[in-house]
Order: C-alpha cells, then structure tokens, then sequence
C-alpha cells in the first residue's frame, strides 16, 4: 500500500498575500468545499448559518499557535448562542497592526485590562452589524466592570486594508461611541500573518470582490492570556446581509460579557 499523502505545508505570509493579490484563496481544501456547500445553498435560496464557517473542526487553522478548547462550558442558556468554551491560559499569539488613527498597537497596550478580540470586516459587510449589536450591548451589560475591559476588532478585508477615519465596522454599529473599543488594520501581509495565527480563514472571490471568513471572538485575560474562546454567528439573507433576532442577540451578549466579567473581577 502507498505511503499516504503529506499534509499540505501551511502557507506562509508572503505566500498568502501573493494568493490574494492573483485572486486565488489561499485555504485549506477543506473550507473550499464547505464554501462551495453554502453558495449551493445560497442558490437554492436558503438561509445559512456564518457559523458554519467558523466551526473548529470543519475550518483547520494554516499555522500559528491558536489556542484549542480544554474545556466546554455547559451547552445551556446564552453560552450556547455563541459556543462559549473555556481554554486553559494559553499565551495569545502576537499581534501587531495599526490602529484606526494610524498609531502601532500590539497586544502589550492592553496589559491589565481584560480583552474581547474579534474578527470583522472594515466595511462591516459580513456579520459585523450583528457582531457589533453583541458587542455593544455586552459592554453596556458589564457595568462598572466595563473600565477594566478592552474591545478590539481585526479587519478581515483583503481589499480595503487602509483605514482613515472612523471605520464602517465602529461607524455604522455605535462601537465608536466607546472609548475602549479598537479597530485594527495593516498591510496584507501583516494581517494574513495575524489571521493565521489566530485561525481566521479568509476567502475572496475573485468575480465579485466578496470576502468570505470564519468567525471566532476570544477573550483574553489582563496577563494576554486567553481564555475563553466563542463563535459568534449570524443568519444570512439571500441578498448577503447578515441579521439576528433582538433576544438571540442580547443572549449572546450576556454570554460575553459574562466571560469578560468573570475575568475582570
């Protein structure tokens, strides 16, 4: 019997951007096919779950140290909405983009404050108008708790990576009404380098200019921890736009802020 197959060698950064640059998707085979799934189904004129994209075992991370889920919280209540697991204190990994004022952040000026790390697009044209309702209504939820937690959103646009001003993905959601929430971005090549070592997967389709990603939101300690792991999700209409009903939202949000809390003290 033949020797199987070697995996294939992940990506590197330089590689990746160049994939973008040509119009290719550079993700595992696997997510091509569960996105090949969903256009089907898009075409059939159903509705999809982004959280199919975001599911650990049907989307591999190309690299990085990701942290992976030790423990799974009980399946009940808000926790479930978004798939909340704890994972046991593991060193994020680094992240160094610019912020939305073009000033260098890395995970070292949130140092001491509890961090809720999210993935959206700059345009806020994926599930970043549901995303941004949770978000906002998890930090109204954490009170007084609220001055000892950071925000901060990673672009996931493969096209529009320059920022001026306040981007769509604050803009159009009132996260910029927050002092505490941070939008980042930064050339491609810095920002494959995060996605990958975060295990955000994203795809670009060439004919329309639509990118297309897993979602994943982590909660970091106030050592840079992280320890808890979730995977928001939202309903996308036939037309491409993302939408939640109020209660499964505000159920996703408590289950956030409850996280961030549970760290803040």
């Amino acid at each position: 019997m033949a020797d199987a197959a070697p995996p294939p060698r992940p990506l590197s950064a330089d590689e990746r951007e160049a994939a973008f640059r040509a119009g290719r998707a550079p993700v595992p085979p696997r997510f091509i096919v569960i996105a090949v799934a969903v256009l089907v189904v898009l075409g059939l004129g159903g509705v999809v779950m982004e959280h199919v994209f975001g599911n650990p075992h049907g989307v591999a991370s190309t690299g990085g140290t990701t942290p992976q889920p030790t423990t799974t919280l009980p399946v009940t209540g808000a926790r479930s909405v978004i798939a909340l697991t704890r994972v046991g204190a593991t060193p994020a990994p680094p992240l160094s983009l610019d912020d939305a004022a073009g000033r260098p952040w890395s995970l070292a000026r949130a140092r001491g404050q509890v961090l809720i790390l999210g993935f959206v697009d700059a345009t806020c044209n994926d599930i970043c108008p549901v995303l941004g309702q949770e978000l906002r209504q998890a930090l109204v939820d954490l009170g007084p708790q609220r001055a000892r937690v950071d925000v901060t959103l990673v672009n996931t646009d493969p096209v529009h990576t320059r920022i001026t001003g306040v981007p769509a993905a604050l803009r159009l959601t009132g996260l910029d009404a927050f002092p505490n929430v941070t939008f980042l971005s930064g050339t491609l090549s810095q920002l494959s380098r995060v996605w990958n070592a975060y295990g955000v997967q994203v795809r670009l389709d060439p004919t329309t200019g639509r990118s297309v990603h897993n979602d994943v939101l982590y909660v970091l300690d106030a050592h840079g921890d992280v320890r808890y792991r979730a995977l928001p999700s939202a309903n996308e209409t036939t037309s491409g736009v993302y939408r939640l009903d109020s209660a499964t939202e505000a159920l996703a949000a408590r289950a956030i802020a409850g996280a961030a809390g549970s760290l803040a003290g």
